[in-house]
């Protein structure tokens, strides 16, 4: 019988998934997790969920070998992640600048109003839409097209427009207060380190921690 996916936040793919992924990778997959964000293991439990199907009159034979081929299709796209790098963000960064959904251009100024002391603009970027631009500069952004160095970088880029649900401006009125601004092209830069953990199996770690746009 098809057991659905679990629904515990520390191992979310079933114990038939964890079975079949940890003789097909030779190696735990539940430690596998730790490694692996949120949206990403969302990802592979979909990919499981979708490769391995069974009734209740499939034959045990039948159901080895699907779980044997539902592996490998989750361990192909598993070893792709792991060979991108990992992308966080500081406390104040995500708090400030990311949302997790498309962007509500009121957020940029509900947040912008909450900080202290309170910035000349406040942009929030939609973050997988953020977390790709990233990848993109840390991997091909160094001379040459190669990936960059170890160390700290700045990622620079001119907003979308229409933005499209991906990031979203407010600006500082005279009265002291942020005004939600209509979509407009202006220039954001990103700092952000990128990081080598030689004894992972995610070896490269990018950690965006301050924004900038336009004069700020």
């Amino acid at each position: 019988m098809y057991r659905p996916l679990s629904s515990s936040v520390i191992n979310l793919m079933p114990e038939v998934g964890v079975t079949a992924l940890t003789t097909n990778l030779g190696y735990n997959y539940s430690a596998a997790e730790a490694l692996l964000e949120p949206y990403e293991r969302t990802e592979l439990e979909g990919l499981w969920g979708s490769n391995y199907t069974v009734t209740r009159n499939t034959s045990r034979p039948q159901r080895r070998l699907r779980a044997t081929n539902a592996a490998a299709t989750v361990r192909t796209r598993l070893n792709a992640i792991f060979a991108t790098p990992r992308v966080t963000y500081s406390d104040n960064f995500r708090t400030n600048h990311i949302s997790d959904g498309d962007v509500d251009r009121n957020t940029a100024r509900t947040r912008g109003n909450a900080r202290n002391p309170r910035p000349p603009h406040n942009t929030v970027l939609k973050e997988s839409y953020l977390r790709g631009l990233l990848i993109t500069d840390a991997t091909t952004g160094g001379a040459d097209g190669a990936a960059r160095a170890d160390g700290n970088h700045t990622l620079r880029f001119q907003s979308p427009n229409p933005p499209n649900g991906r990031i979203s401006l407010a600006t500082r009125n005279g009265g002291g207060n942020m005004v939600a601004e209509d979509p407009g092209l202006y220039f954001v830069a990103v700092r952000y380190s990128l990081a080598t953990d030689a004894n992972s199996r995610r070896q490269k770690a990018i950690r965006a921690y301050h924004l900038e746009t336009d004069d700020d």
